[in-house]
Formats: structure tokens, sequence, C-alpha cells
């Protein structure tokens, strides 16, 4: 990447115009040459402040807290720094960093209402709530009005089982914000709470009209409805969520779509091969025969995330098979999936199989049958293992993930 600023103030300018730009890379490279070119100028602090944004945007949220505890270094009574750093900490549930930058916030400005607000939650958390009540009426005494504040305090009088209190500040948030359907559903699990599932209905159903497309709302009233013993409402409530999930996400319904297409191709392709392999195993005396069931045994635990791994490392641009190109493909994860699930249907109908086999050559001897006639009458008797095996294939598939991460 070719760069024409040469000076400090000429890299900072480009830095922050490529920042306003969207070139997020660009700009943290120049902010990273300022920094190189003048590690001793005292504006250096903000331009860490600033080079930790870009990398928080970028994704590279340790990097970004690095950024900013350099910053700090230099200006550590900076409450923008601290709040920024605190927010990381936060998104990488590290509480106990975050709730100090919040208390240094709070030293600064006793009144800051992002540091009060968070180091409220931290309490909530620890479940200190004599420190969470301090923190949430500072707040509600410079600024009443402030829902998230008063959302909050309901919270913490509903865990504190102080019922009265909470159903007060949760009637007032309704009351202010009559269309705002989380108030609603946050005032439904207190009434259930409360051991009053019909009120909690009544607010659910206010709450489906404002927002007929909130899946949760279907949830929380189908399991009212189970817990009043009415299972015909709670399957039709439980229905309609199920409903909603699928189609309000397209990309949801997609990724449903792949898994089960993988799923059943990749179970049926292993019944097709497990089941001949298992009866083999199970039914016929031949030299190898014991390697090959110790085998079989070994590869029904392997795990799903070595079988991607290899999978990977044959058909990745180093790989011996790069040119099939079928890396990231469903077909690629038809065929872990075959992989991982063969071995599980073929060890089920060997131990199976090893237990009626005795009985089927001898009835089949006595009836003067040949291999293939004697081969069909084991099949025969095993038609309700292949029917298990292929559920447990199936089921196999399904749940897996690690063999198709690649």
């Amino acid at each position: 990447m070719q760069l024409q600023a040469q000076t400090y103030d000429e890299l900072i300018t480009c830095a922050l115009d490529a920042a306003k730009n969207d070139s997020l890379t660009k700009s943290e490279i120049l902010f990273k040459q300022a920094l190189k070119m003048d590690p001793a100028n005292m504006r250096n602090a903000l331009l860490f402040t600033n080079l930790g944004t870009v990398q928080r945007r970028l994704g590279k949220i340790d990097d970004a807290i690095d950024s900013y505890t350099l910053s700090l270094n230099i200006t550590p009574y900076s409450v923008v720094t601290l709040l920024n750093r605190a927010s990381l900490y936060l998104e990488k549930n590290l509480f106990d960093r975050a709730y100090v930058d919040y208390c240094n916030v709070i030293d600064i400005d006793k009144t800051n209402k992002e540091a009060l607000l968070f180091r409220a939650y931290i309490y909530m958390q620890r479940r200190d709530y004599k420190g969470a009540r301090i923190d949430y009426n500072t707040l509600l005494q410079e600024e009443p009005g402030n829902n998230t504040a008063r959302l909050g305090r309901a919270l913490l009088n509903q865990k504190e089982l102080k019922y009265r209190e909470s159903l007060e500040d949760f009637n007032k948030l309704v009351s202010d914000n009559p269309r705002d359907v989380s108030y609603l559903k946050a005032r439904a699990t207190l009434a259930v709470e409360m051991n009053t599932p019909d009120l909690a209905l009544l607010d659910l159903e206010e709450a489906a009209k404002l927002a007929p497309d909130d899946a949760e709302i279907y949830v929380m009233c189908g399991e009212i409805y189970l817990s009043q013993k009415k299972k015909r409402e709670a399957y039709v409530a439980f229905e309609k969520a199920i409903e909603l999930m699928i189609t309000a996400d397209p990309e949801l319904l997609n990724i449903l779509g792949v898994t089960a297409k993988m799923s059943l191709s990749s179970s049926l392709i292993a019944l097709l091969l497990g089941v001949p392999l298992g009866l083999l195993l199970g039914a016929s005396s031949f030299r190898g025969r014991g390697l090959l069931v110790v085998l079989n045994r070994t590869l029904m635990g392997m795990p799903p995330v070595v079988c991607g791994l290899i999978f990977y490392l044959f058909f990745s641009g180093v790989g011996p098979f790069r040119g099939a190109e079928l890396l990231f493909t469903v077909e690629i994860m038809i065929i872990a999936q075959v992989v991982l699930i063969t071995p599980i249907v073929a060890g089920s109908m060997e131990t199976y199989a090893s237990s009626v086999a005795p009985a089927v050559r001898e009835n089949a001897c006595g009836l003067g049958l040949g291999k293939g006639k004697t081969f069909a009458l084991l099949l025969n008797e095993c038609v309700y293992q292949v029917f298990s095996a292929y559920l447990l294939a199936f089921a196999r598939a399904i749940a897996e993930v690690g063999a198709v991460s690649m």
C-alpha cells in the first residue's frame, strides 16, 4: 500500500479521512505510522484512542483494548477512553475489569449516566442488589425519566421479591410508553412470578397486537398455557411461534433447508454402505475380519472436528484434491458426514447380525438355500434393526457440526 503522507500531522489527517470513509485497514496503518514517527508526542493519547476505535470497528477487540490502555497510560483520567475500554471488557465478559473502569469514571464524574447504568448492571450480575439500587437511584435523581434506569430498578425489585414496588415501576413504564412491547413482556413475566397468569396473558395479548411478528410473545403464552394445563392453547401458541421464527428469517429457513438436505442425504448413503458392511462383518468369517471389526469400532468414536480437519487438509488449497474445488460446499459436507456415520451404521448392524446369524444359517442350511438367498433371509431378519440404524444415523448427522465446519 503506497501512502503519500509524510509528516505526523499529514498522517493523522489521512488516517481520520480514511476512517470517515470506512477505509478502516488503511486508517489503522496510518495511525500506527504516526505513532511510530513521534512516539513522545502528547497528542498520542488521542491517537491511541482513535486507533482503538478503528480496531474495534474492525473486530480486533483485544488490539482495541491494548490501544485504549496505551492511551490511558498517557491520560489516565480520560472519561471517553475509560468508557470505551470498559464496554469492550463487558463484551468479553471481563466484568471485574469493566467494573474498575466504571468506578474510575464515576470518581471523575459522579453522575455519568453510562457508567452508573453499566456498573449497576455489573452489580446485578454479582447479585449485589444494594450497590445496584444506589446507582439506579443516583441516576434517577439526576434524570427521573431515564427509562433504562427505571426498568433496571423494576427488575431489581423483582429480583428482591418486592413485587408491589416492581409492579408499580412497570405500570408507570407501560403507562408512559404504551407502545413499547418490551415493557409489556417484562410486566407479564412479573405477573407469572406473582402467580397471576391471567394478567400476564392480558399483557401478552396486547403485546401481540403491537408486534404480531414477535415469536417470543407466543412462546411465553405457550408456557403459561402449559402451566394451566391448557394443552390445546399451548400447542397453538408454540405452533405460531415456530411459524414466525421460520418465516420471519429467510436466512434461517435456508439454513434449515441445507441442514435437512445434508442430514437426509448423508444418512441414506451411510445406510446403503453401512448395512451390507455390517451384515458382512456380523455374519461372515474370513481372514482379517477381527481387524476390520476393531477398525470400524475405532472409527465409530472419531471426533467430528478431526474428520472435518482431515477433509479440510485434503481439499484446501494445498491438499491433494484441491482441484475438485469442493471446499465449503454442501457436497463435501455430505461426504464428511458419510465418513462419520457409516461406521456407526455398520457397527450397529454387525452387533445385531452376529447374534442372529447362527440361527439364520442353520435354517438356510436346512432349506438348502444358497449364499444369495441366505443373505436375503438375514437381511429380512434384520429389517427392524435397519430402521433403527437409520434413525441413529440421521440423529448423528443432524446433531454434528464439527465435521462440516469447513
